[in-house]
């Protein structure tokens, strides 16, 4: 039922539910950043895994985070947060 619903606002599958469009400070070459987030025993779906790979191949930095703490992690390696204590 949410599937449909953001289908119906225009979002589309195999999309990363973050996309950051400022260039990471600590990677230098990259021109953004992608996190797919899951939980549980979820897998990336075919269409997730296409999406990232052609991302990646458009110098963006690509992740998929199952917690919190990986997202900061990774929001942390990029820069656009300061390390935490």
């Amino acid at each position: 039922m949410l599937g449909a619903k953001l289908k119906r606002k225009g979002v589309k599958s195999g999309m990363p539910d973050v996309l950051i469009f400022d260039a990471p400070p600590n990677l230098p070459g990259k021109v953004g950043t992608a996190i797919e987030l899951k939980w549980g025993k979820n897998t990336l779906t075919k269409k997730q895994k296409e999406t990232l790979r052609l991302l990646k191949e458009r110098n963006w930095d690509t992740n998929s985070c199952w917690t919190m703490d990986e997202v900061i992690d990774v929001l942390v390696r990029c820069g656009y947060l300061p390390p935490q204590r």
